[in-house]
């Protein structure tokens, strides 16, 4: 899910969180979408690391619609 930049600065060895879980889906054939940095904007989320309502809708528009389709 989206974080703020700000945040995602602060959590510890993200990139190595990220390998694994691709790893570990890979095997299922499952695809990994990082969407930790698709929605920048501090104003849709109503603290550090959850979107509001209006962060989850655009969320939904710009990213995991077309996604959810996809799959």
């Amino acid at each position: 899910m989206p974080v703020p930049a700000r945040f995602h600065g602060q959590l510890p060895d993200e990139a190595a969180f990220d390998d694994t879980i691709s790893a570990l889906l890979a095997a299922d054939e499952v695809p990994f979408h990082d969407f930790s940095l698709a929605m920048p904007e501090p104003r849709f989320y109503f603290d550090t690391d959850h979107l509001n309502r209006v962060g989850l809708t655009e969320f939904f528009a710009r990213h995991l619609k077309a996604t959810l389709a996809r799959h």
